[in-house]
């Protein structure tokens, strides 16, 4: 699903937050409604990312 058709679904369900699985990355997000009806999306970091955004391993 692509996160406008999530926000769509968001607005029908009338909830505050809506899983969905991203069809672009396969990744599941996370869209939810913020205050001043302004909406947000968790995206999860993978791996790879976190490694080369704070110079650590994941086991470290």
């Amino acid at each position: 699903m692509k996160p406008l058709e999530a926000l769509e679904q968001l607005v029908n369900v009338g909830h505050n937050f809506f899983a969905y699985r991203n069809v672009e990355s396969g990744e599941i997000n996370i869209l939810y409604k913020r205050t001043h009806g302004v909406y947000g999306i968790i995206v999860p970091r993978n791996e790879e990312a976190w490694e080369a955004g704070n110079g650590l391993s994941k086991s470290s």
